[in-house]
């Protein structure tokens, strides 16, 4: 049996696992304003599965400053850094491949109303409106379970 994990990228992003006994989600860990790519290592080469990752492909967004790109693309490269150093299967995929396939628009309330649906275990993570990465990290897990 293998592990599915599902990341939406970024400083307030998340992490979900799917596996043989369930769906698990959390906020991906940080040390003060950076990623927590050790912990992340750690959390990943301690399983007893196989893992196969989908990670949201990194992209700027229009208006996004220069800063503030700089920096995403640095999160992202420390999560990304962090599972091969793991030894995880990594799939990078588009946002809107992901969300065409689970029939979501860019809406982020209508990925929290479907994360719950398909996941009513987790509704308390998922309450707020705070909560759409959370959200999305299951939702990109799912995709990923359901791919061949």
């Amino acid at each position: 049996m293998k592990t599915i994990i599902g990341i939406d990228p970024g400083i307030k992003g998340a992490m979900a696992w799917i596996d043989r006994y369930g769906a698990r989600v959390f906020d991906l860990p940080v040390l003060g304003n950076y990623i927590d790519g050790n912990r992340i290592c750690r959390l990943c080469k301690h399983m007893p599965t196989k893992l196969v990752v989908w990670l949201e492909l990194a992209q700027t967004m229009p208006g996004q400053g220069i800063a503030s790109a700089f920096n995403y693309g640095r999160t992202y490269q420390a999560i990304l850094t962090a599972l091969e150093i793991a030894g995880c299967v990594i799939h990078e995929v588009r946002p809107a491949v992901w969300k065409k396939a689970m029939g979501l628009n860019a809406k982020k309330a209508d990925a929290r109303e479907l994360a719950i649906k398909l996941f009513p275990h987790l509704r308390e993570e998922l309450k707020w409106k705070k909560d759409h990465d959370r959200a999305e990290a299951l939702l990109i897990a799912e995709y990923g379970r359901r791919q061949p």
